[in-house]
């Protein structure tokens, strides 16, 4: 084929001139237009002599040119190779028109994008940032092997140029390449840094979350995470230090949650990221900033909406204030960073009534003083001509007075510009810091005393309140009036009070329930019941997928039991996803606690179903559980359970608290994480236990629980049984789990 056949072709829409250029050049758009229709239909048309022709033209539409050539290599592949080295030649001609035409190259014809591509995008990925991420993310689904570091660090140096967009393909990638999650969960936080929008910063938030999630089950990916990272801004290397150096897992947890709260009032976190900002950027302390994000998720259990933005929100939105400039001797202070900082310690100081104490500063005039006074005693000496050296002391005290004259007028050397600089820069971020924690604990204890006097008059002290009893109190105020109030209130009042709590034992309901166990079983050694018991276990991965099926198989059971609590029908074989679409069918009348409870079972399922199986390998404590006030936590710890503070069923944690015939266990890796807790209680037939919750889902526990919950009974003197009447002692009401 030639040219005659392409100019045959544009002669049918009224295009063709005596020569191809002619054609193209009298109307340049149709005329492209039409040969890119060609390409597609009539590839043949397109002979080394017509592609000669138009190479020559591709100035007047690259856009076209791109286009042709990249169709041409997918219907030829006998010329692909040829007909994309035109394309790489001209790629840095016009690199943005060539990396939004490479887009469909890589979603249409992966197999065309060779290395040499990968290098010439990333050369040019300056010019279209976003759309080079797309194409970027178009590789990740067809042409995975082409995903590497340089490409993830690409991404990290554009992430404002697409926030959104950049995240979800770090997101993807560290599912997919493990050794590349470190560097992607920083590239993360810098995506939720730049991003704009505060719900969408909540979404990433909740994302990141999983990979917390999966470093829990991957003991390998959760020692990379922990690694310091010298790469990314430095607010972003501070979240993921705040957030993956946590020896203990609550904490991660607690803090996780913090920055999604925090994240859902705009000002917290814009806050919260400027005391990151402002820290010394070689010695970046995250301390204050992790105090203050976890105060503030603390003081939303404390204070109802409309307090905390009253109190909270209008103490610490900075985003309008007057600008505040230093003192004229101090005047090459006067950056732009420097006064944004000055203003906002001003504000700060100003609002909450504190001095603001620029030490720095005082030194330097302290140090002025003193060489005055130096240079002082220094004249008097050459005044008496005492002294053997006295054209030293000339030289010493003719360079003091030059000193002290140039910093009068506010001249200083450049060593101590820089010096000066960095230390006024670090005193201002402690001061903001540290009014800023001020502020919080402050509020804290106005609250605490509030809610003490409402529920105990004036009788405590804020000082007198462990910050353990916190939920205590938190959940006190949720209970009602009822019995669970009644005796959780005593507890708390025990603890205050510095007594024991015998009364768990002595109340006529709990003695008789003393009188029925020991009838049925004589040798029941009751001192050992919610005494101290642990042992510890050597874990290895054995066995994990057929655990995880049976504990799919567990919760699939119940969940089918409480769909027929409210009348759905339901048939014993119903799978997962039988069970997902049952949700449609559930009337709007339905008992919304069972329908809690029923998702929040087939979400457990969900996570378990996807959980890879841990590599974690060595020691599992399991110990029993001796403090009341810590039974209020076992919906926490990432359980997923209806028995969370915030869950339909929170008020039975306190029952399990205050019914001593129930006790929890916990598993703790290595003595330290909580990873798994199972309820038992003691019956006169002996010790019923419930099933397992943990949150590291790859683990294998049951085998642990059943042997330790054996060895516990046969501590107390009774058995170990799979039924026994349970029900409520001095409680109101008792969430029955299902013994297993």
């Amino acid at each position: 084929m030639t040219v005659e056949d392409l100019l045959g072709a544009l002669e049918y829409y009224e295009l063709r001139k005596s020569t191809l250029k002619e054609s193209i050049e009298a109307e340049p758009e149709r005329a492209m237009e039409k040969i890119s229709v060609s390409a597609h239909y009539n590839p043949e048309f397109f002979s080394p002599d017509v592609i000669e022709n138009l190479v020559s033209l591709f100035e007047i539409n690259p856009s076209r040119m791109f286009h042709i050539l990249h169709t041409l290599a997918g219907k030829t592949p006998e010329k692909a190779e040829d007909l994309m080295k035109i394309y790489y030649d001209h790629f840095d001609q016009f690199p943005k028109i060539a990396i939004n035409d490479f887009y469909y190259v890589s979603a249409n014809h992966p197999d065309l994008v060779t290395p040499e591509f990968v290098e010439v995008l990333l050369k040019n990925i300056q010019y279209d940032p976003f759309d080079c991420i797309m194409i970027f993310q178009q590789w990740l689904i067809k042409r995975p092997d082409l995903i590497n570091e340089v490409i993830v660090e690409a991404v990290l140096d554009n992430i404002s140029s697409g926030a959104n967009q950049a995240f979800y393909f770090l997101r993807d990638v560290s599912k997919k390449f493990r050794y590349l999650t470190p560097l992607c969960t920083l590239g993360l936080f810098e995506c939720v840094i730049k991003e704009h929008h505060y719900y969408v910063k909540r979404e990433m938030l909740r994302d990141i979350v999983i990979i917390a999630d999966m470093s829990h089950i991957k003991t390998s990916l959760e020692r990379e995470l922990s690694k310091p990272i010298v790469k990314g801004t430095k607010v972003a290397r501070a979240l993921i230090a705040i957030i993956f150096r946590q020896k203990f897992r609550i904490q991660q947890s607690i803090l996780l949650e913090s920055l999604d709260y925090a994240a859902n009032w705009v000002v917290p976190w814009d806050f919260f990221i400027m005391l990151l900002e402002i820290s010394d950027e070689k010695n970046i302390s995250t301390s204050f900033a992790e105090k203050f994000i976890e105060g503030i998720y603390r003081l939303g259990f404390l204070l109802y909406p409309g307090q905390f933005e009253r109190i909270i929100i209008k103490q610490l939105d900075l985003s309008e204030i007057d600008e505040h400039k230093f003192p004229t001797s101090y005047s090459f202070l006067n950056q732009p960073e420097m006064i944004s900082i000055y203003s906002k310690a001003m504000e700060l100081s100003s609002r909450l009534k504190n001095n603001l104490e620029l030490k720095p500063l005082k030194k330097h005039e302290f140090r002025i003083q003193k060489t005055e006074e130096q240079l002082s005693s220094i004249k008097e000496i050459i005044k008496n001509n005492i002294h053997p050296k006295m054209k030293g002391l000339e030289i010493r005290a003719n360079n003091l007075e030059k000193r002290l004259n140039s910093w009068k007028k506010g001249v200083f050397n450049r060593k101590e510009i820089n010096k000066l600089r960095k230390e006024v820069k670090n005193a201002l971020a402690n001061e903001i810091s540290q009014m800023s924690l001020n502020l919080i604990e402050k509020i804290k204890n106005e609250a605490i005393k509030e809610k003490l006097n409402r529920i105990f008059g004036e009788k405590y002290r804020v000082d007198q309140v462990d910050e353990k009893l916190y939920p205590a109190l938190f959940m006190l105020e949720k209970l009602g009036r009822g019995k669970n109030y009644q005796y959780l209130l005593r507890l708390i009042e025990d603890k205050l009070e510095g007594k024991k709590h015998n009364w768990l034992w002595t109340e006529p309901p709990v003695k008789s329930w003393v009188e029925n166990v020991k009838n049925s079983t004589p040798n029941i050694k009751f001192e050992r019941w919610r005494s101290p018991f642990s042992i510890k276990y050597t874990y290895n991965v054995v066995n994990a997928t057929r655990e995880k099926q049976r504990r799919i198989q567990l919760e699939l059971k119940q969940t089918r039991e409480l769909f027929k609590k409210i009348e759905i029908e339901i048939i014993n074989n119903y799978t997962f996803e039988d069970l997902v679409n049952k949700l449609n069918e559930i009337p709007n009348e339905a008992d919304m606690n069972i329908v809690q409870e029923i998702k929040e079972n087939l979400e457990r399922v969900r996570r378990i179903m996807i959980t890879p199986d841990s590599d974690y390998e060595g020691i599992i404590e399991l110990t029993v559980e001796t403090d009341p006030f810590q039974y209020l936590f076992m919906g926490e710890y990432g359980f997923a359970s209806c028995l969370s503070m915030r869950g339909a069923y929170f008020w039975s944690a306190v029952s399990n608290a205050i019914d001593i015939d129930k006790v929890v266990i916990w598993a703790k890796e290595s003595g330290l994480n909580i990873v798994g807790r199972r309820l038992i209680a003691l019956t006169p037939k002996g010790v019923v236990s419930y099933r397992t919750y943990a949150n590291r889902h790859g683990l294998a526990l049951d085998k642990f629980f059943t042997d330790f919950i054996k060895k516990y009974a046969e501590y107390c003197g009774t058995n170990y049984v799979k039924h026994g009447k349970v029900g409520p002692l001095l409680s109101d009401d008792w969430y029955d789990d299902h013994t297993i």
